[in-house]
């Protein structure tokens, strides 16, 4: 393998350190000020030692995956101090890959973990785009650009910036896809089970694999092993369950993630429209709406044309499907519904490795600027 190869990993892992660097140097507060902790949140104190808390708010999820991961695998009384324990620890790569790199989960030492936790998954994401681009027949150069672009979405930076589970999300999704189409089908479904782990809206992609493969009459071992990343979801659900006394299915839960099909959308265009539109987060948001658009339709464009119904085609056209029942709960903060578009991005990079069409050119254009506005925010306004 050549050095080439390689590029795209460092490429994110340079960009990534470049948004945490600012970011910490914003708030002044050291590796854990990107937990982004706040000063009114019910975690207890002793659970978050020498962690940096912002004054005025309760906080966001990377301080509840800074206390899973002291705990990941529930032998202490920690998730009573979670608000939701279930939803909350559904997610368990992310922070079990915290506890690994953290030695064992010392308090300590987890921020600083679960930053290079998110650096190695810009660097795998990277490298899994630019494999899938060589893959598809591109050479090492454009294989190496292609990877280069996934770093470079503003959901993925802000994700990795603050500590949240989205990055590996996309990566182990980007796994599968390359594993898939390189032959290696019990691996892609590997890749889909931790991705399932990582964040629980990656089933909608193995669905999609499934039921293109059903509707294909393909072999039923065949179509039953991508409902695997849902038997580990479920069974890790339970364990969870059993563990803090919690039945409540975490889908039920968060009920205020789907809504009417369309409205949020509608909403949030209208919202840009107003004369506030002026802002440079206003314009990656309505990036964001033109990449959702031009996504969509290229997910369904041709989708049954060759009679073939590819299964990554139908799995990223659930995905683009989903993302238009969005709630306007998610939609009213734009650092939750850049973060939704992730797999998108990587179903965008896929296609635009797949080359016929110039649709990906344009919606590589469209975000590939917002990720390094977005890393360099600090020193930029």
């Amino acid at each position: 393998m050549t050095r080439l190869a390689f590029a795209p990993a460092a490429f994110a892992i340079a960009l990534g350190l470049v948004s945490m660097f600012g970011a910490t140097a914003h708030y002044k507060g050291g590796p854990s000020a990107l937990l982004l902790a706040g000063e009114t949140t019910f975690v207890p104190a002793q659970y978050r030692p020498g962690v940096y808390l912002h004054p005025g708010i309760v906080g966001f999820d990377g301080q509840f995956y800074f206390l899973i991961a002291q705990d990941p695998w529930i032998m202490s009384d920690r998730w009573r101090a979670l608000d939701l324990p279930l939803p909350r620890y559904q997610r368990i790569f992310y922070p079990a890959l915290g506890w690994i790199l953290s030695g064992g989960g010392a308090p300590s030492r987890l921020p600083v973990a679960l930053l290079l936790a998110n650096l190695l998954g810009l660097a795998a994401g990277a490298l899994f785009v630019a494999r899938i681009a060589a893959r598809l027949g591109r050479g090492p150069w454009e294989a190496c650009g292609i990877g280069c672009l996934f770093p470079l979405f503003p959901g993925l930076i802000h994700a990795a910036t603050y500590c949240l589970t989205d990055v590996w999300a996309a990566a182990l999704v980007a796994g599968s896809l390359s594993m898939w189409l390189n032959g290696r089908a019990r691996a892609s479904v590997l890749f889909a089970c931790l991705a399932a782990l990582t964040r629980e809206e990656t089933l909608v992609y193995s669905t999609g694999f499934a039921l293109a493969l059903a509707i294909r009459r393909e072999k039923v071992r065949n179509v039953a092993a991508w409902f695997l990343p849902h038997a580990a979801y479920l069974l890790w659900v339970a364990y969870v369950s059993v563990r803090t006394g919690a039945h409540t299915l975490p889908f039920f839960q968060y009920t205020g993630t789907i809504g009417i099909p369309f409205v949020a959308v509608a909403k949030t265009v209208m919202r840009l429209a107003s004369p506030a539109f002026h802002s440079p987060q206003s314009l990656i948001e309505a990036a964001y709406i033109l990449f959702l658009i031009g996504a969509s339709f290229l997910a369904f464009r041709g989708l049954f044309a060759k009679g073939q119904l590819p299964p990554e085609r139908v799995a990223f056209a659930c995905e683009a499907a989903f993302q238009w029942f969005v709630s306007e709960w998610l939609w009213s903060n734009p650092a939750n519904f850049l973060r939704l578009g992730c797999l998108l991005w990587v179903f965008a990079l896929y296609r635009l490795a797949q080359g016929g069409s110039r649709v990906p050119i344009v919606l590589a254009i469209l975000m590939a600027w917002a990720g390094p506005v977005f890393a360099l925010r600090p020193w930029l306004f």
